[in-house]
């Protein structure tokens, strides 16, 4: 199936709930399936499918909403881990890079083939 997104507006929903992660507190056993679901992004930003960013971002964005707690009941909300942090900054600083680039341009109007971050192109 063609793909319906542009990969610069995939980066830049994967740049803006990826910028989010670090704020959030979240109870402790919420950050595991939020690592989860960084490397997933991660791995879907290194592939040449934008609509599968949009999806890995969407997924990442719902797991790390803040929910609302009980008053009575529930773990205390924890920040965000020191390794989950740092990933989240490392696929940041790749998508910044990667939109300084020099653009080839394609059908969106953003760069033409290939689409992840840090330099690595679609054959």
């Amino acid at each position: 199936m063609p793909s319906t997104a542009g990969p610069r507006r995939a980066r830049r929903k994967a740049d803006m709930v990826l910028r989010e992660v670090p704020g959030r507190e979240l109870p402790a056993d919420a950050w595991p399936r939020v690592a989860e679901l960084v490397e997933a992004l991660g791995r879907a930003l290194g592939g040449p499918d934008p609509d599968a960013v949009l999806r890995a971002a969407a997924g990442l964005a719902a797991a790390s909403a803040p929910r609302v707690t009980r008053i009575r009941g529930g773990d205390p909300p924890v920040p965000c881990p020191p390794a989950v942090r740092e990933r989240v900054n490392v696929l940041v600083h790749e998508l910044s890079r990667w939109d300084e680039a020099p653009a080839v341009p394609g059908a969106d109007g953003g760069a033409g083939p290939g689409f992840a971050p840090g330099g690595a192109r679609e054959r």
